[in-house]
């Protein structure tokens, strides 16, 4: 039974509008959103899955009528509810009605008074207040999943954000059942088996890929280069990163088992590290919160292994480890392995976490020396003969294949492969480097020359010194910028959006006047999408920046958004209410019936 700390909610009249008092704070929502994903990553029936997400539904939103529906046959199908309606629930086409609304347009909504959207009811229904969110997965339409009150104003947006939550869960956990129950029937029909096994199998390759990366941007000097390679089409292991202004934090983990089981644990795994990274902990005090985030939703006898290694802007990095294989510090140009790390420390999801018995290292990478980071599959694989690779001939194929870092991972994988023969992966494989790229030195030298001739007055020199820099590293951030701002003074808008576009994609925390001189270039430019999602990550961070807002509010204008360009407008005018611009503006939007807009 879930407990929720927080009082019921219930709507009144305040100055004559219906307001309502109770809700969820942000606590409230993360363990709402870990009890759901523990109960649910627990049944693997079809309809036990959907029955206790009814039951969650009602006990988390205080709900008159929960409706989860399934597409079915080219119809939305009830497949579970709360409670029988009057008339009794029908399938719906794509369209029609709330729910079939929601799933035509994959967009998730809150309707405060149904009795203002007479084409969404049938007669006699009386549903006043409901949320309704689409269960996907990528492209694959799963169904809806929709909380109803008879009561208007009841949900308010906190609700619908946590809603839209529980359906991702829904839909992995939905896959997850459709999987085991086409298991269970493989003696009846093996063959049907086969292709629905392939089948859900693609869909949570679809789903894994959104959280594993195919690349990571450099950081500063450091390249990275990344092989992923399940034993099946998914996956237990998972490696992430997180960029902050000064250090890059990657973690490398290794769920126990493999396919659907492991890849959901890295589901849950992916969220938490990045919830976690946000808050500024050591990697020590990271891998403690992970270890007690995890725990409590990690069936019986599942456990993970995991190391996390933080660099910082000096180069400097800090390694800790919990059971996995060590990492390895090579220098490529003097062709040796320079040090294996590790630190003391059980894997994670055994026993209850005691930080005594983990500690946490810290070395230097120097210009040409690379970090090894892998999963143990490579040490464990055998060949024809039976014989491990192990962790002694890993060390030895990796030493080989960074004779040459840019390609050392295709390298290392082909002695591996060699070693493996016609034999099939017995484990999944992940192998990360971490590169200090000696160019990058050459291309500072670049920059610098280019900024001295930028206060010299000598434009085209800077942007010639820039580009050079560039031709020798083409993800040197400061570069980018250098090209970009020149482009700018020469209002060549498609280069200088082309530029800045690439420098802001380089770093999680790009800085405001980076992010709005983007989205002033892909305005003038015409990209009015790119323009908008720079200038929203910048107000995300700096609400009260005026020439963010107004740009934006410029380009919602553009496309004819008027209702969120007058939501922008009044954000804006909370941190300055008798600006001169933005009285301008709200005067052009009320002209043009823009709704709601604040001018006190």
């Amino acid at each position: 039974m879930l407990e929720l700390k927080y009082g019921k909610r219930r709507v009144v009249k305040y100055r004559g509008a219906k307001t309502v008092i109770g809700g969820l704070t942000p606590k409230d929502k993360i363990d709402i959103l870990m009890y759901v994903s523990k109960e649910l990553s627990t049944i693997d029936d079809r309809a036990l899955l959907f029955n206790r997400v009814i039951e969650l539904c009602s006990e988390i939103f205080e709900a008159d009528n929960v409706t989860l529906r399934i597409w079915e046959d080219g119809l939305l199908k009830p497949a579970a509810f709360l409670r029988q309606t009057e008339p009794e629930r029908r399938a719906l086409a794509s369209g029609e009605g709330f729910s079939g609304s929601i799933y035509e347009n994959q967009q998730s909504r809150l309707i405060h008074d149904l009795s203002q959207y007479p084409e969404y009811l049938d007669p006699g229904e009386k549903t006043l207040c409901v949320i309704c969110a689409p269960i996907t997965v990528r492209e694959d339409r799963l169904g809806t999943i929709a909380v109803e009150k008879n009561t208007s104003h009841f949900y308010k947006k906190d609700d619908l954000e946590i809603l839209e939550a529980m359906a991702a869960q829904i839909a992995i956990a939905t896959l997850s059942a459709r999987l085991i129950t086409g298991m269970r029937t493989a003696q009846k029909a093996q063959e049907r088996l086969n292709t629905q096994l392939q089948f859900d199998l693609r869909i949570g390759r679809t789903v894994q890929s959104q959280i594993i990366h195919s690349t990571i941007p450099a950081f500063k000097a450091i390249d990275f280069r990344a092989a992923y390679e399940p034993m099946v089409e998914v996956s237990g292991d998972y490696f992430d990163y997180f960029r902050s202004h000064e250090s890059l934090t990657i973690i490398l983990a290794d769920v126990s088992g493999h396919g659907v089981p492991a890849a959901l644990i890295t589901m849950a795994l992916h969220y938490h590290f990045r919830l976690l990274s946000a808050q500024g902990l050591s990697l020590l005090e990271l891998l403690a919160q992970l270890s007690e985030h995890m725990k409590p939703i990690l069936p019986s006898g599942i456990y993970f292994t995991a190391q996390l290694v933080r660099i910082h802007a000096d180069y400097s990095f800090t390694f800790v480890n919990a059971g996995h294989p060590k990492m390895l510090h090579y220098s490529a140009h003097r062709n040796e392995l320079l040090d294996q790390y590790d630190t003391p420390g059980y894997p994670l999801g055994i026993a209850s976490f005691d930080v005594r018995e983990y500690s946490e290292i810290s070395g230097k990478l120097r210009p040409g020396e690379t970090l090894v980071m892998l999963t143990d599959g490579f040490a464990e694989q055998h060949n024809a003969a039976q014989e491990q690779a192990g962790a002694e001939r890993v060390i030895s194929w990796m030493s080989a294949a960074l004779a040459n870092p840019a390609a050392a991972i295709d390298a290392f994988l082909q002695s591996f492969k060699l070693h493996r023969g016609d034999r099939p992966n017995e484990d999944d494989l992940t192998v990360l480097t971490l590169h200090y790229n000696l160019r990058h030195l050459e291309a500072e030298t670049q920059v610098h020359q280019s900024r001295q001739k930028l206060k010299a007055g000598d434009f085209p020199g800077a942007r010639k010194a820039a580009l050079g820099a560039l031709e020798l590293r083409e993800q040197h951030q400061d570069a980018l910028i250098i090209v970009g701002k020149l482009a700018l003074l020469e209002r060549d808008y498609a280069t200088a959006a082309r530029y800045l576009s690439r420098a802001c994609s380089l770093d999680d925390h790009v800085e405001a006047s980076i992010l709005l001189l983007a989205g002033h270039a892909a305005h003038k430019a015409g990209d009015i999408s790119s323009a908008k999602r720079f200038l929203k990550l910048l107000l995300a961070d700096e609400p009260q920046n005026l020439k963010a807002a107004l740009l934006l509010i410029r380009c919602y204008a553009r496309t004819g958004e008027l209702h969120k360009a007058a939501r922008t407008l009044n954000a804006a005018m909370k941190y300055a209410p008798q600006n001169e611009k933005l009285q301008q503006v709200a005067d052009f939007l009320s002209k043009r019936g823009a709704a709601q807009i604040t001018l006190s």
